[in-house]
């Protein structure tokens, strides 16, 4: 997986082309906090309880 990544970026670079659209990443970064916060928590955790944007 993370030589697919590295590939990935440095298509990125050379093309500037991003590999993958960006809501998938705010996706995953939601993924990731949601999972953070429901361990704290001891509790479900929404994606759309999750802002990014301050």
């Amino acid at each position: 997986m993370f030589k697919k990544q590295l590939e990935e970026f440095t298509n990125f670079v050379k093309t500037g082309k991003l590999p993958f659209p960006f809501s998938q990443t705010v996706e995953i970064i939601k993924v990731v906090i949601a999972g953070i916060k429901s361990r704290e928590k001891k509790a479900r955790v929404f994606l759309d309880e999750i802002n990014l944007e301050k």
